[in-house]
């Protein structure tokens, strides 16, 4: 089915006021939007293009934004509700401005977590349907399985909060819409792994791809949305990590000093860490699974990969302990402890960085999930399913699709293991500021037993010859290598996002360093 679509054409008064005051001012107070540094945004509405053919209807608006000399694309579903801003049922973090036409007075409102647009899409991807509209198109796409589904019917909402890039619904339990914000031309590794996983391997612990949203311009295509089928679940990993933590460092407190160590919330949380480890591990002898198609193909490392990593790592690690140096003053007094720590170790760290990787590595890269960490695992029927395969935000598309080590991932997870046993020190130390030095050890040992429980279910499941090197200590330099490269990306992020956060990376960056044993 092919719709032709074309927005209405704004008054220029009415385009002028939202593209000056309207568009700044409600970017810049969402989570998702990237450009929160920049004092100075300017925004363009690039284009418009009418979903469906109601009276004002839902208009997808593609908007351009510059601040500084960064430029990006977002997208921000639209529609009037002819009723006032206090009686808007999508909640003010939603509404842009009021509305008037004649005597009619409403709302310019975000419907991404609307069910009107969420049921719209659903049914427009479940049809295969396309817009046209000028010089472009968006094509709707569904798996078979999902075309093969009844209709959807859509009554139930729920949006997902804590989402740091896109807009995230979960729709009568069954499905899960992403709508992507931040807008990059290019094939989305989430729609390539997703239609991978689901339709080539039948990968059954990740959540089954349904469908997308895409926008085509010439030769050019951008993800618009993605849809999920909904995995019942007990929570996401970094949720229930957290909530053992917190009944772990209980128990601790009320043993004796001199008592054994043994805690029945550890036992039953490495349970826990064991089918974390199975399915990592399956997961990526499934993505490793087809030679004969070339961007899943695996391939052997190169010298040529090991520079391209080593440099990059170096000039990340560069630009962020420039930041950092940069920031120092507005940190806390404890936090510029460790950054002058930290910042007086730039020579000898780039030094170590340079030094880490042997020029010659016996594995191989493959493609991987990007951005692996506690919170992209569910716990769901005594199991553990993996999801989200977007990548890191904050990385171009051809980055995200490049093939890498398995070592990589994993080190995304073990870094989640340091953050979630980090924050529950904070957490418990705001309680009970003079057991510093037992908590410390306690989630010390939570800590190393975690990883170490990790690992060693992990090693077992991984069946696919050749994914980590057979040499012990090539091995370590590696893993090591991509926890350096994920500490620098979590300082730089934290730097950006959430400096109460710093504290984390930091630690972890000096614990890496001073465990190493490769240098």
């Amino acid at each position: 089915m092919t719709s032709p679509n074309r927005a209405p054409k704004l008054p220029l008064t009415a385009r002028a006021s939202l593209e000056r005051d309207v568009l700044p001012a409600f970017l810049a107070g969402r989570r998702w939007f990237a450009n929160k540094g920049n004092a100075r945004l300017g925004a363009t509405l690039e284009t418009g293009i009418a979903l469906d053919g109601g009276d004002p209807g839902i208009m997808l608006a593609l908007v351009d934004v510059t601040g500084g000399r960064s430029h990006s694309r977002y997208a921000i579903p639209l529609a009037i509700r002819w009723s006032r801003f206090d009686k808007v049922p999508s909640g003010p973090g939603a509404i842009l401005a009021a509305v008037r036409r004649g005597p009619r007075v409403g709302t310019l409102v975000d419907v991404c977590t609307d069910r009107d647009f969420l049921s719209l899409l659903l049914r427009k991807i479940h049809a295969g349907d396309t817009i046209k509209a000028d010089d472009c198109r968006i094509e709707f796409r569904p798996t078979d399985a999902f075309a093969a589904m009844p209709v959807p019917v859509v009554e139930a909402v729920k949006g997902i909060d804590g989402e740091q890039s896109n807009t995230t619904a979960v729709v009568e339990d069954k499905y899960v819409v992403k709508v992507l914000r931040r807008l990059q031309s290019g094939v989305h590794p989430e729609i390539e792994i997703g239609r991978f996983l689901t339709d080539l391997v039948h990968f059954h612990n990740a959540p089954p791809f349904l469908g997308s949203m895409e926008l085509r311009a010439g030769d050019a295509c951008t993800a618009l949305a993605v849809v999920h089928g909904f995995i019942g679940n007990q929570g996401d990993a970094w949720t229930v990590t957290n909530a053992y933590l917190d009944r772990f460092i209980d128990e601790q407190r009320v043993l004796a000093a001199d008592a054994p160590g043994g805690s029945s919330e550890l036992t039953s949380y490495l349970h826990r860490m064991q089918q974390v480890a199975r399915r990592s591990a399956e997961l990526q002898n499934a993505l490793a699974s087809r030679p004969d198609i070339p961007e899943f193909a695996p391939e052997p490392v190169t010298p040529e990969d090991v520079t391209m990593w080593t440099d990059a790592l170096v000039r990340r690690a560069e630009a962020t302990f420039d930041e950092l140096s940069r920031r120092r003053s507005e940190l806390n007094e404890s936090t510029q402890a460790l950054a002058d720590l930290v910042l007086a170790g730039r020579t000898e760290t780039l030094a170590c960085i340079g030094a880490l990787l042997p020029i010659t590595i016996e594995a191989l890269k493959i493609r991987h999930h990007g951005d692996f960490h506690l919170g992209q695992v569910l716990f769901a029927r005594d199991d553990a399913y993996i999801l989200d395969f977007e990548g890191e935000p904050q990385r171009t598309l051809k980055e995200r699709r490049r093939k890498a080590p398995a070592a990589r991932d994993v080190a995304g997870l073990l870094r989640s293991i340091d953050y979630a046993a980090s924050f529950a020190f904070e957490r418990a130390l705001e309680a009970w500021p003079d057991e510093h030095a037992r908590l410390l050890d306690a989630l010390d040992d939570w800590r190393k037993q975690s990883v170490e429980t990790f690992m060693a279910f992990y090693g077992e499941a991984l069946t696919h010859a050749g994914l980590w090197p057979a040499d012990g200590a090539q091995a370590a330099r590696l893993l090591d290598f991509f926890l350096l490269e994920k500490v620098f990306y979590e300082v730089n992020y934290e730097l950006t996002n959430r400096p109460g956060w710093l504290r984390v990376p930091l630690t972890g960056l000096q614990r890496i360093l001073s465990q190493r044993t490769w240098i």
